[in-house]
């Protein structure tokens, strides 16, 4: 990690989502951190502090690892705090669905530790669209660098890859 850099922390534990998600930030000009579990968002986030480097969002699945009580996801704003002294935006990624079968991204948007939620299945730009609109609404810019702008022309018809398993196309 570099001092001063900035990073999007991604906690996951299933290859095709980390992959996909990383595509999405790096495509939006971002360097990343990856994480598949708790012990390393906090080695991830004492190596930042200690770098002088920053994550500036985590981009987190609620449910990850052989975790029981609490979904780690929820873990994840608490442990940033706690290093660097003040709460990053976190966004959400969830493929729980309540008894309706409406996604619960809006019983998780009700928890105020989450900027953002995102509903497994997810395409590479429905991340970036969130990540920006999160980005944005934290930091008062636009996600999206500027010399990065018109570089992702990606469609499903391409090769898209989703985050879901059963359509990750290589």
């Amino acid at each position: 990690m570099e001092r001063g850099k900035k990073y999007i922390l991604i906690v996951d534990d299933e290859p095709h989502l980390i992959l996909a998600a990383e595509e999405a930030c790096k495509d939006m000009g971002y360097e990343t951190l990856i994480a598949p579990d708790l012990e390393t968002v906090v080695r991830l986030s004492h190596e930042a502090k200690d770098a002088g480097a920053e994550i500036i969002l985590a981009v987190t699945d609620m449910e990850f690892g052989a975790f029981f009580g609490v979904a780690p996801g929820k873990q994840v704003p608490y442990i940033l705090e706690q290093v660097f002294g003040h709460r990053y935006p976190v966004i959400v990624q969830s493929g729980t669905y309540l008894k309706d079968g409406e996604a619960d991204g809006q019983k998780i948007l009700e928890d105020d530790r989450f900027a953002g939620y995102i509903a497994k299945p997810w395409s590479i730009p429905a991340l970036e669209a969130e990540v920006q609109r999160v980005l944005k609404a934290a930091y008062g810019h636009p996600a999206l660098k500027e010399e990065h702008q018109g570089l992702r022309q990606t469609t499903l018809d391409q090769g898209e890859i989703l985050a879901h398993p059963k359509k990750l196309i290589a």
